[in-house]
């Protein structure tokens, strides 16, 4: 039931099961994709995959309606 880093994404099924969500994201031509598992209120995982292995594990608990708040940028226009 544990994940760690260097499992590759039948591991990680075997280990967790299917992932709540998943999402993918492309970052200085470097494409990641997590899975999540876990919905708030409670406790969550991230399941960071490169590759098709994994490169990080994250546990947290969230909160029901953990959004945050953006301040505005002093130098953007507030019309844009």
């Amino acid at each position: 039931k544990t994940v760690i880093e260097g499992m590759d994404r039948d591991m990680v099924l075997l280990a967790k099961d299917r992932p709540d969500r998943k999402v993918r994201d492309l970052k200085d031509g470097i494409e990641t994709e997590d899975w999540i598992y876990g919905v708030p209120p409670g406790d969550v995982i991230f399941v960071t995959f490169k590759d098709g292995m994994v490169i990080d594990v994250k546990e947290t608990y969230a909160n029901i309606g953990g959004q945050v708040k953006r301040y505005p940028d002093p130098n953007e226009d507030p019309n844009n």
